[in-house]
């Protein structure tokens, strides 16, 4: 349900953007690593849009953009001590400790990184090191496959209501 919603949601955004009043001239496709995109049915071509939908539970989050942009949403819970070391540097794992909604939102920086790059959970996670500051991830440590230009970013985190939500757009 959650994913059909973040699907509703992205088409009702595309929609606003682009004047259609016909939810079936788009689809929702994805790419090879699971990237989603817009398609324009009548054009039979993609669009120039960006979209990424993530999933928490009872909730579904959406952005869309004309840059590359990744969001993750994560319910902020007890992850296991080897969870969190595959995927997180010792400098990370020293900021976080036993703060749970800190590891969330480094989780969830990283994953919307690795969306915003069009490669989900091929790059390994534990290659990326962020550091934090007022709600935003600063890319401190990154693997040498990225290029120049994919290094840009703005990843901002937000926490409510026991959830954590991180965007990632590269300029």
């Amino acid at each position: 349900m959650e994913y059909l919603a973040g699907v509703i949601l992205a088409k009702e955004l595309f929609s606003k953007y682009e004047n259609i009043t016909d939810f079936r001239s788009i689809e929702i496709k994805k790419k090879s690593k699971g990237q989603p995109y817009f398609f324009n049915r009548q054009l039979k071509e993609e669009t120039d849009w960006y979209v990424s939908i993530s999933h928490s539970n009872d909730f579904a989050v959406v952005s869309i953009e004309k840059q590359p942009v990744g969001i993750d949403i994560e319910k902020v819970e007890e992850r296991s001590k080897s969870f969190y070391g595959e995927v997180f540097s010792d400098y990370e794992l020293s900021k976080i400790a036993d703060d749970h909604t800190l590891g969330t939102k480094y989780w969830t920086a990283k994953e919307s990184l690795t969306k915003a790059l069009g490669e989900g959970l091929h790059i390994k996670l534990k290659e990326i090191e962020f550091g934090y500051n007022d709600g935003k991830f600063d890319l401190k440590k990154y693997p040498s496959s990225l290029k120049q230009d994919q290094l840009q970013t703005s990843i901002e985190s937000i926490e409510a209501a026991g959830y954590v939500v991180s965007k990632c757009v590269i300029k």
